[in-house]
């Protein structure tokens, strides 16, 4: 089970094993290749392709960046472009670098919220780009300025130091 269907939301990912196979051929890479770039064994590249495993949402990730592609393609089934949501996950990535992964699921969820009230038609490309930036550079501005109000004094200072 994919950690998102643990935690209640609904990823089909039925179409994964042809979308990894494809993207891989088109890159003129073989399944050891690939194994190789993303620090699995080639036989777990193998079972991916041919649906007999699921791989972990971490190692989807890396499967996107070898391939690539983005973690929405592939884990989308409705989804027919390889880089579809790229803005979205380049945010939601730095923001994991930066704040650590439990702050991407929440920025994840608060995303989809605000997105949500776009609702009822349709959102230009760029604009929603530009809205998610926005949108991440508050969050940051704000966790940062948190970080620094309830991060003791001592500790700032060594931060300083380095």
């Amino acid at each position: 089970m994919s950690d998102n269907a643990s935690k209640g939301t609904e990823v089909k990912i039925e179409k994964l094993p042809e979308k990894m196979k494809k993207a891989r051929l088109a890159l003129q890479m073989n399944q050891t290749q690939l194994a190789d770039k993303v620090g699995v064994t080639q036989r777990s590249i193998t079972d991916y392709e041919r649906g007999a495993a699921i791989p972990r949402n971490s190692t989807i990730r890396k499967l996107a960046a070898a391939l690539h592609v983005t973690y929405t393609y592939l884990t989308d089934d409705e989804s027919d472009d390889p880089q579809e949501g790229a803005n979205r996950e380049n945010i939601i990535e730095n923001a994991r670098s930066r704040f650590g992964s439990r702050y991407a699921v929440q920025l994840n969820k608060m995303l989809d919220d605000s997105v949500a009230s776009f609702a009822g038609g349709e959102v230009p490309t760029e604009d929603m780009d530009l809205f998610m930036e926005a949108f991440m550079s508050a969050i940051a501005l704000g966790k940062e300025r948190a970080r620094k109000k309830f991060t003791p004094k001592s500790i700032q200072d060594q931060w300083k130091d380095n």
